[in-house]
């Protein structure tokens, strides 16, 4: 917190530290998340915003556009989990027409678009659930595997969701095999695979 106001003093050199200035704002984000400071989270959050909005694209560089996109992720991740499906939903809204997510890393990547589809799901558009899910789904490396393994899970209640039942026997059967490939196969994931068999 001491180095944000410290690089907040000085705003005559403000634009050269305005990457540094963004990176130390994400990291004090998350560590306000993590206390549970939401409250203060939020504002880190806006500030963030505020900065990478108020730069003209040509000044945001690759550094700074990872760091704002890193911080989406995670404020959005963190409105999930406190049940905030709305508040996560308007953030995403109001950067993903100016955000790339590939300038994310793999591991990144998969968070985001899981919490994006738990935010659709809590909203009851499975619909927009399912295709962020299926960017997940789709995904060949072996990155955040425990991600990959829940999406697969996810996954049938979303197609139960939508009444797609003919699907139920593939998607069991494939995310059957993915679980027990990659040994996260626990007495939770046999449960929910014995319920949906029997859709």
């Amino acid at each position: 917190k001491e180095w944000v106001i410290y690089l907040e003093s000085d705003k005559t050199k403000f634009a050269e530290r305005s990457h540094i200035y963004v990176a130390a704002l994400v990291n004090l984000m998350i560590i306000q998340i993590k206390m549970g400071r939401m409250n203060e989270a939020e504002k880190s959050y806006e500030k963030i915003k505020y900065l990478y909005f108020s730069l003209t694209p040509k000044k945001r560089i690759k550094t700074i556009l990872a760091a704002f996109v890193n911080a989406t992720s995670n404020y959005i991740s963190a409105q999930v989990m406190s049940g905030n499906p709305e508040k996560s939903l308007k953030a995403w809204e109001q950067v993903k027409g100016s955000v790339a997510l590939n300038i994310l890393n793999r591991n990144q990547f998969l968070v985001t678009c899981y919490n994006l589809s738990h935010t659709y799901f809590m909203l009851g558009n499975y619909r927009e659930a399912l295709k962020w899910l299926n960017r997940i789904l789709e995904f060949r490396e072996k990155n955040r595997l425990d991600v990959q393994a829940i999406a697969r899970i996810y996954g049938l209640l979303v197609h139960y969701e939508l009444g797609n039942y003919d699907m139920l026997p593939y998607t069991v059967k494939s995310s059957k095999r993915f679980l027990i490939k990659h040994n996260y196969f626990y007495e939770f994931e046999k449960i929910m695979m014995s319920y949906f068999e029997k859709k």
